[in-house]
């Protein structure tokens, strides 16, 4: 009993405002005093906006569209035509770079003529045809010329073969066939059969040649003879869509494979003698 009067006499204390306290006395009524002070502030806020009438507010949304618009376009890269900061003489050098470009894709391979001894009389024979060429001395008596068109090259090839010259050209890539390789065909199909009922799907089918391995003997000679393979090489216009020749599932109702060239690692060497 005597604790519990100690402590209500001592709560007493701490509410009266003129009374003696001691120090930790005095600053719990001090908080005391400020979170009284605090909740009065809220409760009178709270019955101010009770009372305070109901205000609507309204948004234009054309106008709202205009101010935030931008933050929901993201970020992307102008081009260069487009862009307030590139010149018009920047324009038309970006224009000559790709024109440039067009023309360096479609200029024919070099031709290489041998055994040059007087240039000048080449020189002078290809400038009176009015045929514009590049030439560049190359080792053992060789010049390459290049030329800007297909017209041009074939002028070129004309007056070298018209004056019996010694001379040697490269497959243009861009005029080239494309050759494929047709695996799992019976060796002893028929060429033609096969280019007619390529040529019914709508490919341009130029040739299809067997595939022969030779043979060799107990001595590792290689015989004369050869051994027919089930694998054809397709040849087609440069200008069929790969992707429908590469597309091909079967041939003369034999279910095939179409793969790329594999390329050689052996050196290029002439077997006719």
């Amino acid at each position: 009993m005597e604790t519990s009067t100690s402590g209500v006499s001592h709560i007493a204390v701490l509410n009266v405002e003129n009374t003696t306290r001691t120090q930790n006395e005095q600053a719990l009524y001090n908080a005391w005093m400020n979170e009284k002070s605090a909740r009065e502030s809220l409760e009178i806020a709270l019955t101010n906006m009770q009372n305070s009438p109901i205000v609507t507010y309204e948004t234009d949304e054309e106008e709202l569209q205009k101010e935030v618009g931008w933050l929901t376009v993201k970020n992307k890269k102008r081009k260069a035509n487009n862009s307030p900061g590139s010149s018009p003489q920047q324009i038309k050098i970006k224009q000559n770079n790709e024109q440039n470009k067009e023309i360096r894709m479609l200029r024919p391979a070099p031709i290489i003529e041998s055994n040059v001894t007087d240039f000048d009389f080449v020189y002078e024979t290809l400038r009176s045809n009015y045929i514009i060429f590049k030439a560049t001395v190359l080792n053992n008596g060789q010049i390459k010329l290049n030329a800007e068109c297909r017209t041009t090259f074939t002028k070129i090839i004309n007056c070298l073969e018209l004056l019996k010259l010694q001379w040697h050209s490269y497959e243009d890539k861009q005029t080239r066939d494309i050759k494929v390789m047709a695996r799992g065909l019976p060796s002893t199909a028929k060429s033609e059969k096969i280019i007619a009922e390529l040529n019914q799907y709508g490919l341009k089918c130029l040739n299809a040649a067997n595939i022969k391995k030779k043979t060799k003997n107990n001595k590792g000679e290689i015989l004369v003879h050869k051994k027919p393979l089930p694998l054809f090489m397709l040849a087609f216009e440069h200008d069929t869509d790969t992707k429908t020749i590469f597309g091909i599932k079967r041939i003369l109702g034999v279910e095939i494979k179409i793969e790329p060239l594999k390329k050689s690692n052996l050196i290029s060497q002439c077997k006719r003698c």
